[in-house]
């Protein structure tokens, strides 16, 4: 059932319409009827099976499902190129940190030779749990680290 149908049904009661005067002139007594399109769009099995339950038209449920897939997919998309746009970003700034380290490592070993240290901890990161503030190296390698020109790098062990 489509909009033709209907559109064909209004036609037709149009020109019947038109008719049924010229037709009550010449024949006493004639018959005039009247047709609800809408009752056979709802009622009828073919209006039924072009309906879905709630009264929409089953072909725009399939459109709605078409375009609700479609969202689906440019969600998936977008969460895709999200995901890839955060493995790039990660991968930056490992390639930064793998930089920084390459120029900071020989700086603390520069500071390790120099201060007489047996050890120097990564703090929290080596299983290190508790470190007096007062063997926290970090201010000075930063320090020094600023102050290094950016190619540079430390002369040391």
């Amino acid at each position: 059932m489509n909009r033709s149908f209907a559109t064909r049904t209004l036609a037709a009661l149009a020109l019947a319409a038109a008719l049924v005067p010229a037709a009550s002139a010449q024949t006493a007594g004639a018959k005039i009827g009247v047709i609800d399109v809408q009752r056979i769009l709802t009622e009828s099995v073919a209006g039924k099976q072009a309906m879905g339950n709630d009264g929409r038209l089953s072909l725009a449920e399939d459109k709605i499902a078409e375009m609700e897939k479609q969202a689906e997919d440019k969600v998936i998309a977008f969460r895709r190129f999200q995901d890839d746009a955060d493995r790039d970003l990660q991968k930056a700034r490992d390639v930064a940190f793998d930089a920084i380290e390459k120029r900071v490592l020989p700086l603390i070993n520069q500071i390790g030779n120099e201060g007489g240290y047996t050890v120097i901890f990564n703090k929290f990161q080596s299983g290190l749990i508790y470190a007096d503030d007062k063997v926290d190296l970090t201010a000075e390698v930063i320090k020094r680290f600023d102050a290094m020109p950016a190619a540079a790098a430390p002369k040391g062990k």
